[in-house]
């Protein structure tokens, strides 16, 4: 069985959508695995590894015999924006990240409820980032972030993931209903065959 990376999965979708409907932003999966010292219009999209995943009961699972619970994937994105318009202020900067987090947060929206009305993504956290936290991330490897003249905006949010009971192969287990063999039935056991299951007559 090939495993699947759901958050990966929505970052494909959403980057695919996007480019669709021609927003010019790169998004790509993090962790970024080296140092970036250049920063330019883009989104990053990695699992939040200073956040629990959230473990909760998932709806039917007592009338679905594979359905175990449901995961919560702790997830944290980073808008990062410099308007391209001569002499850009920060106001600039702000209304091109705010036209990119709003279509965005759509595209989440639609790709966690598959087009159902009602089901939203459970955001906990979204903002633009002050200098304090800038610096923050600077010294956690986007050196010079404080230095740099756009606007960084963070959305952290919660994917639901369901769980199911399968094996490796991503097989889940039999649930047929044995044929109706009439009247009860009893094990028979001679002891040196294996048991064997008989109708009663």
């Amino acid at each position: 069985m090939t495993a699947r990376n759901q958050v990966y999965d929505m970052t494909r979708d959403i980057a695919v959508n996007l480019g669709a409907r021609k927003f010019p932003v790169p998004i790509s999966y993090g962790p970024e695995r080296t140092k970036r010292t250049v920063f330019n219009t883009g989104i990053v999209v990695e699992r939040d590894r200073k956040a629990n995943d959230g473990v909760r009961s998932a709806p039917g699972v007592a009338r679905h015999p594979v359905k175990q619970y449901a995961r919560d994937l702790a997830v944290v994105v980073h808008v990062y924006v410099q308007s391209t318009a001569g002499g850009a202020r920060v106001v600039e900067h702000e209304a091109e990240c705010d036209q990119i987090v709003d279509a965005f947060v759509g595209e989440l929206r639609d790709w966690i409820s598959g087009g159902k009305a009602g089901v939203d993504p459970q955001i906990t956290e979204s903002r633009y980032l002050a200098p304090e936290d800038l610096a923050a991330m600077s010294a956690d490897g986007a050196e010079g972030l404080e230095r740099w003249p756009g606007v960084v905006y963070r959305i952290k949010f919660r994917l639901p993931r369901g769980v199911t009971r399968l094996d490796y192969q991503g097989n889940a287990p039999e649930t047929g209903t044995p044929a109706s063999v009439g009247g009860d039935i009893e094990v028979k056991v001679n002891g040196v065959e294996p048991p064997e299951i008989v109708p009663m007559p």
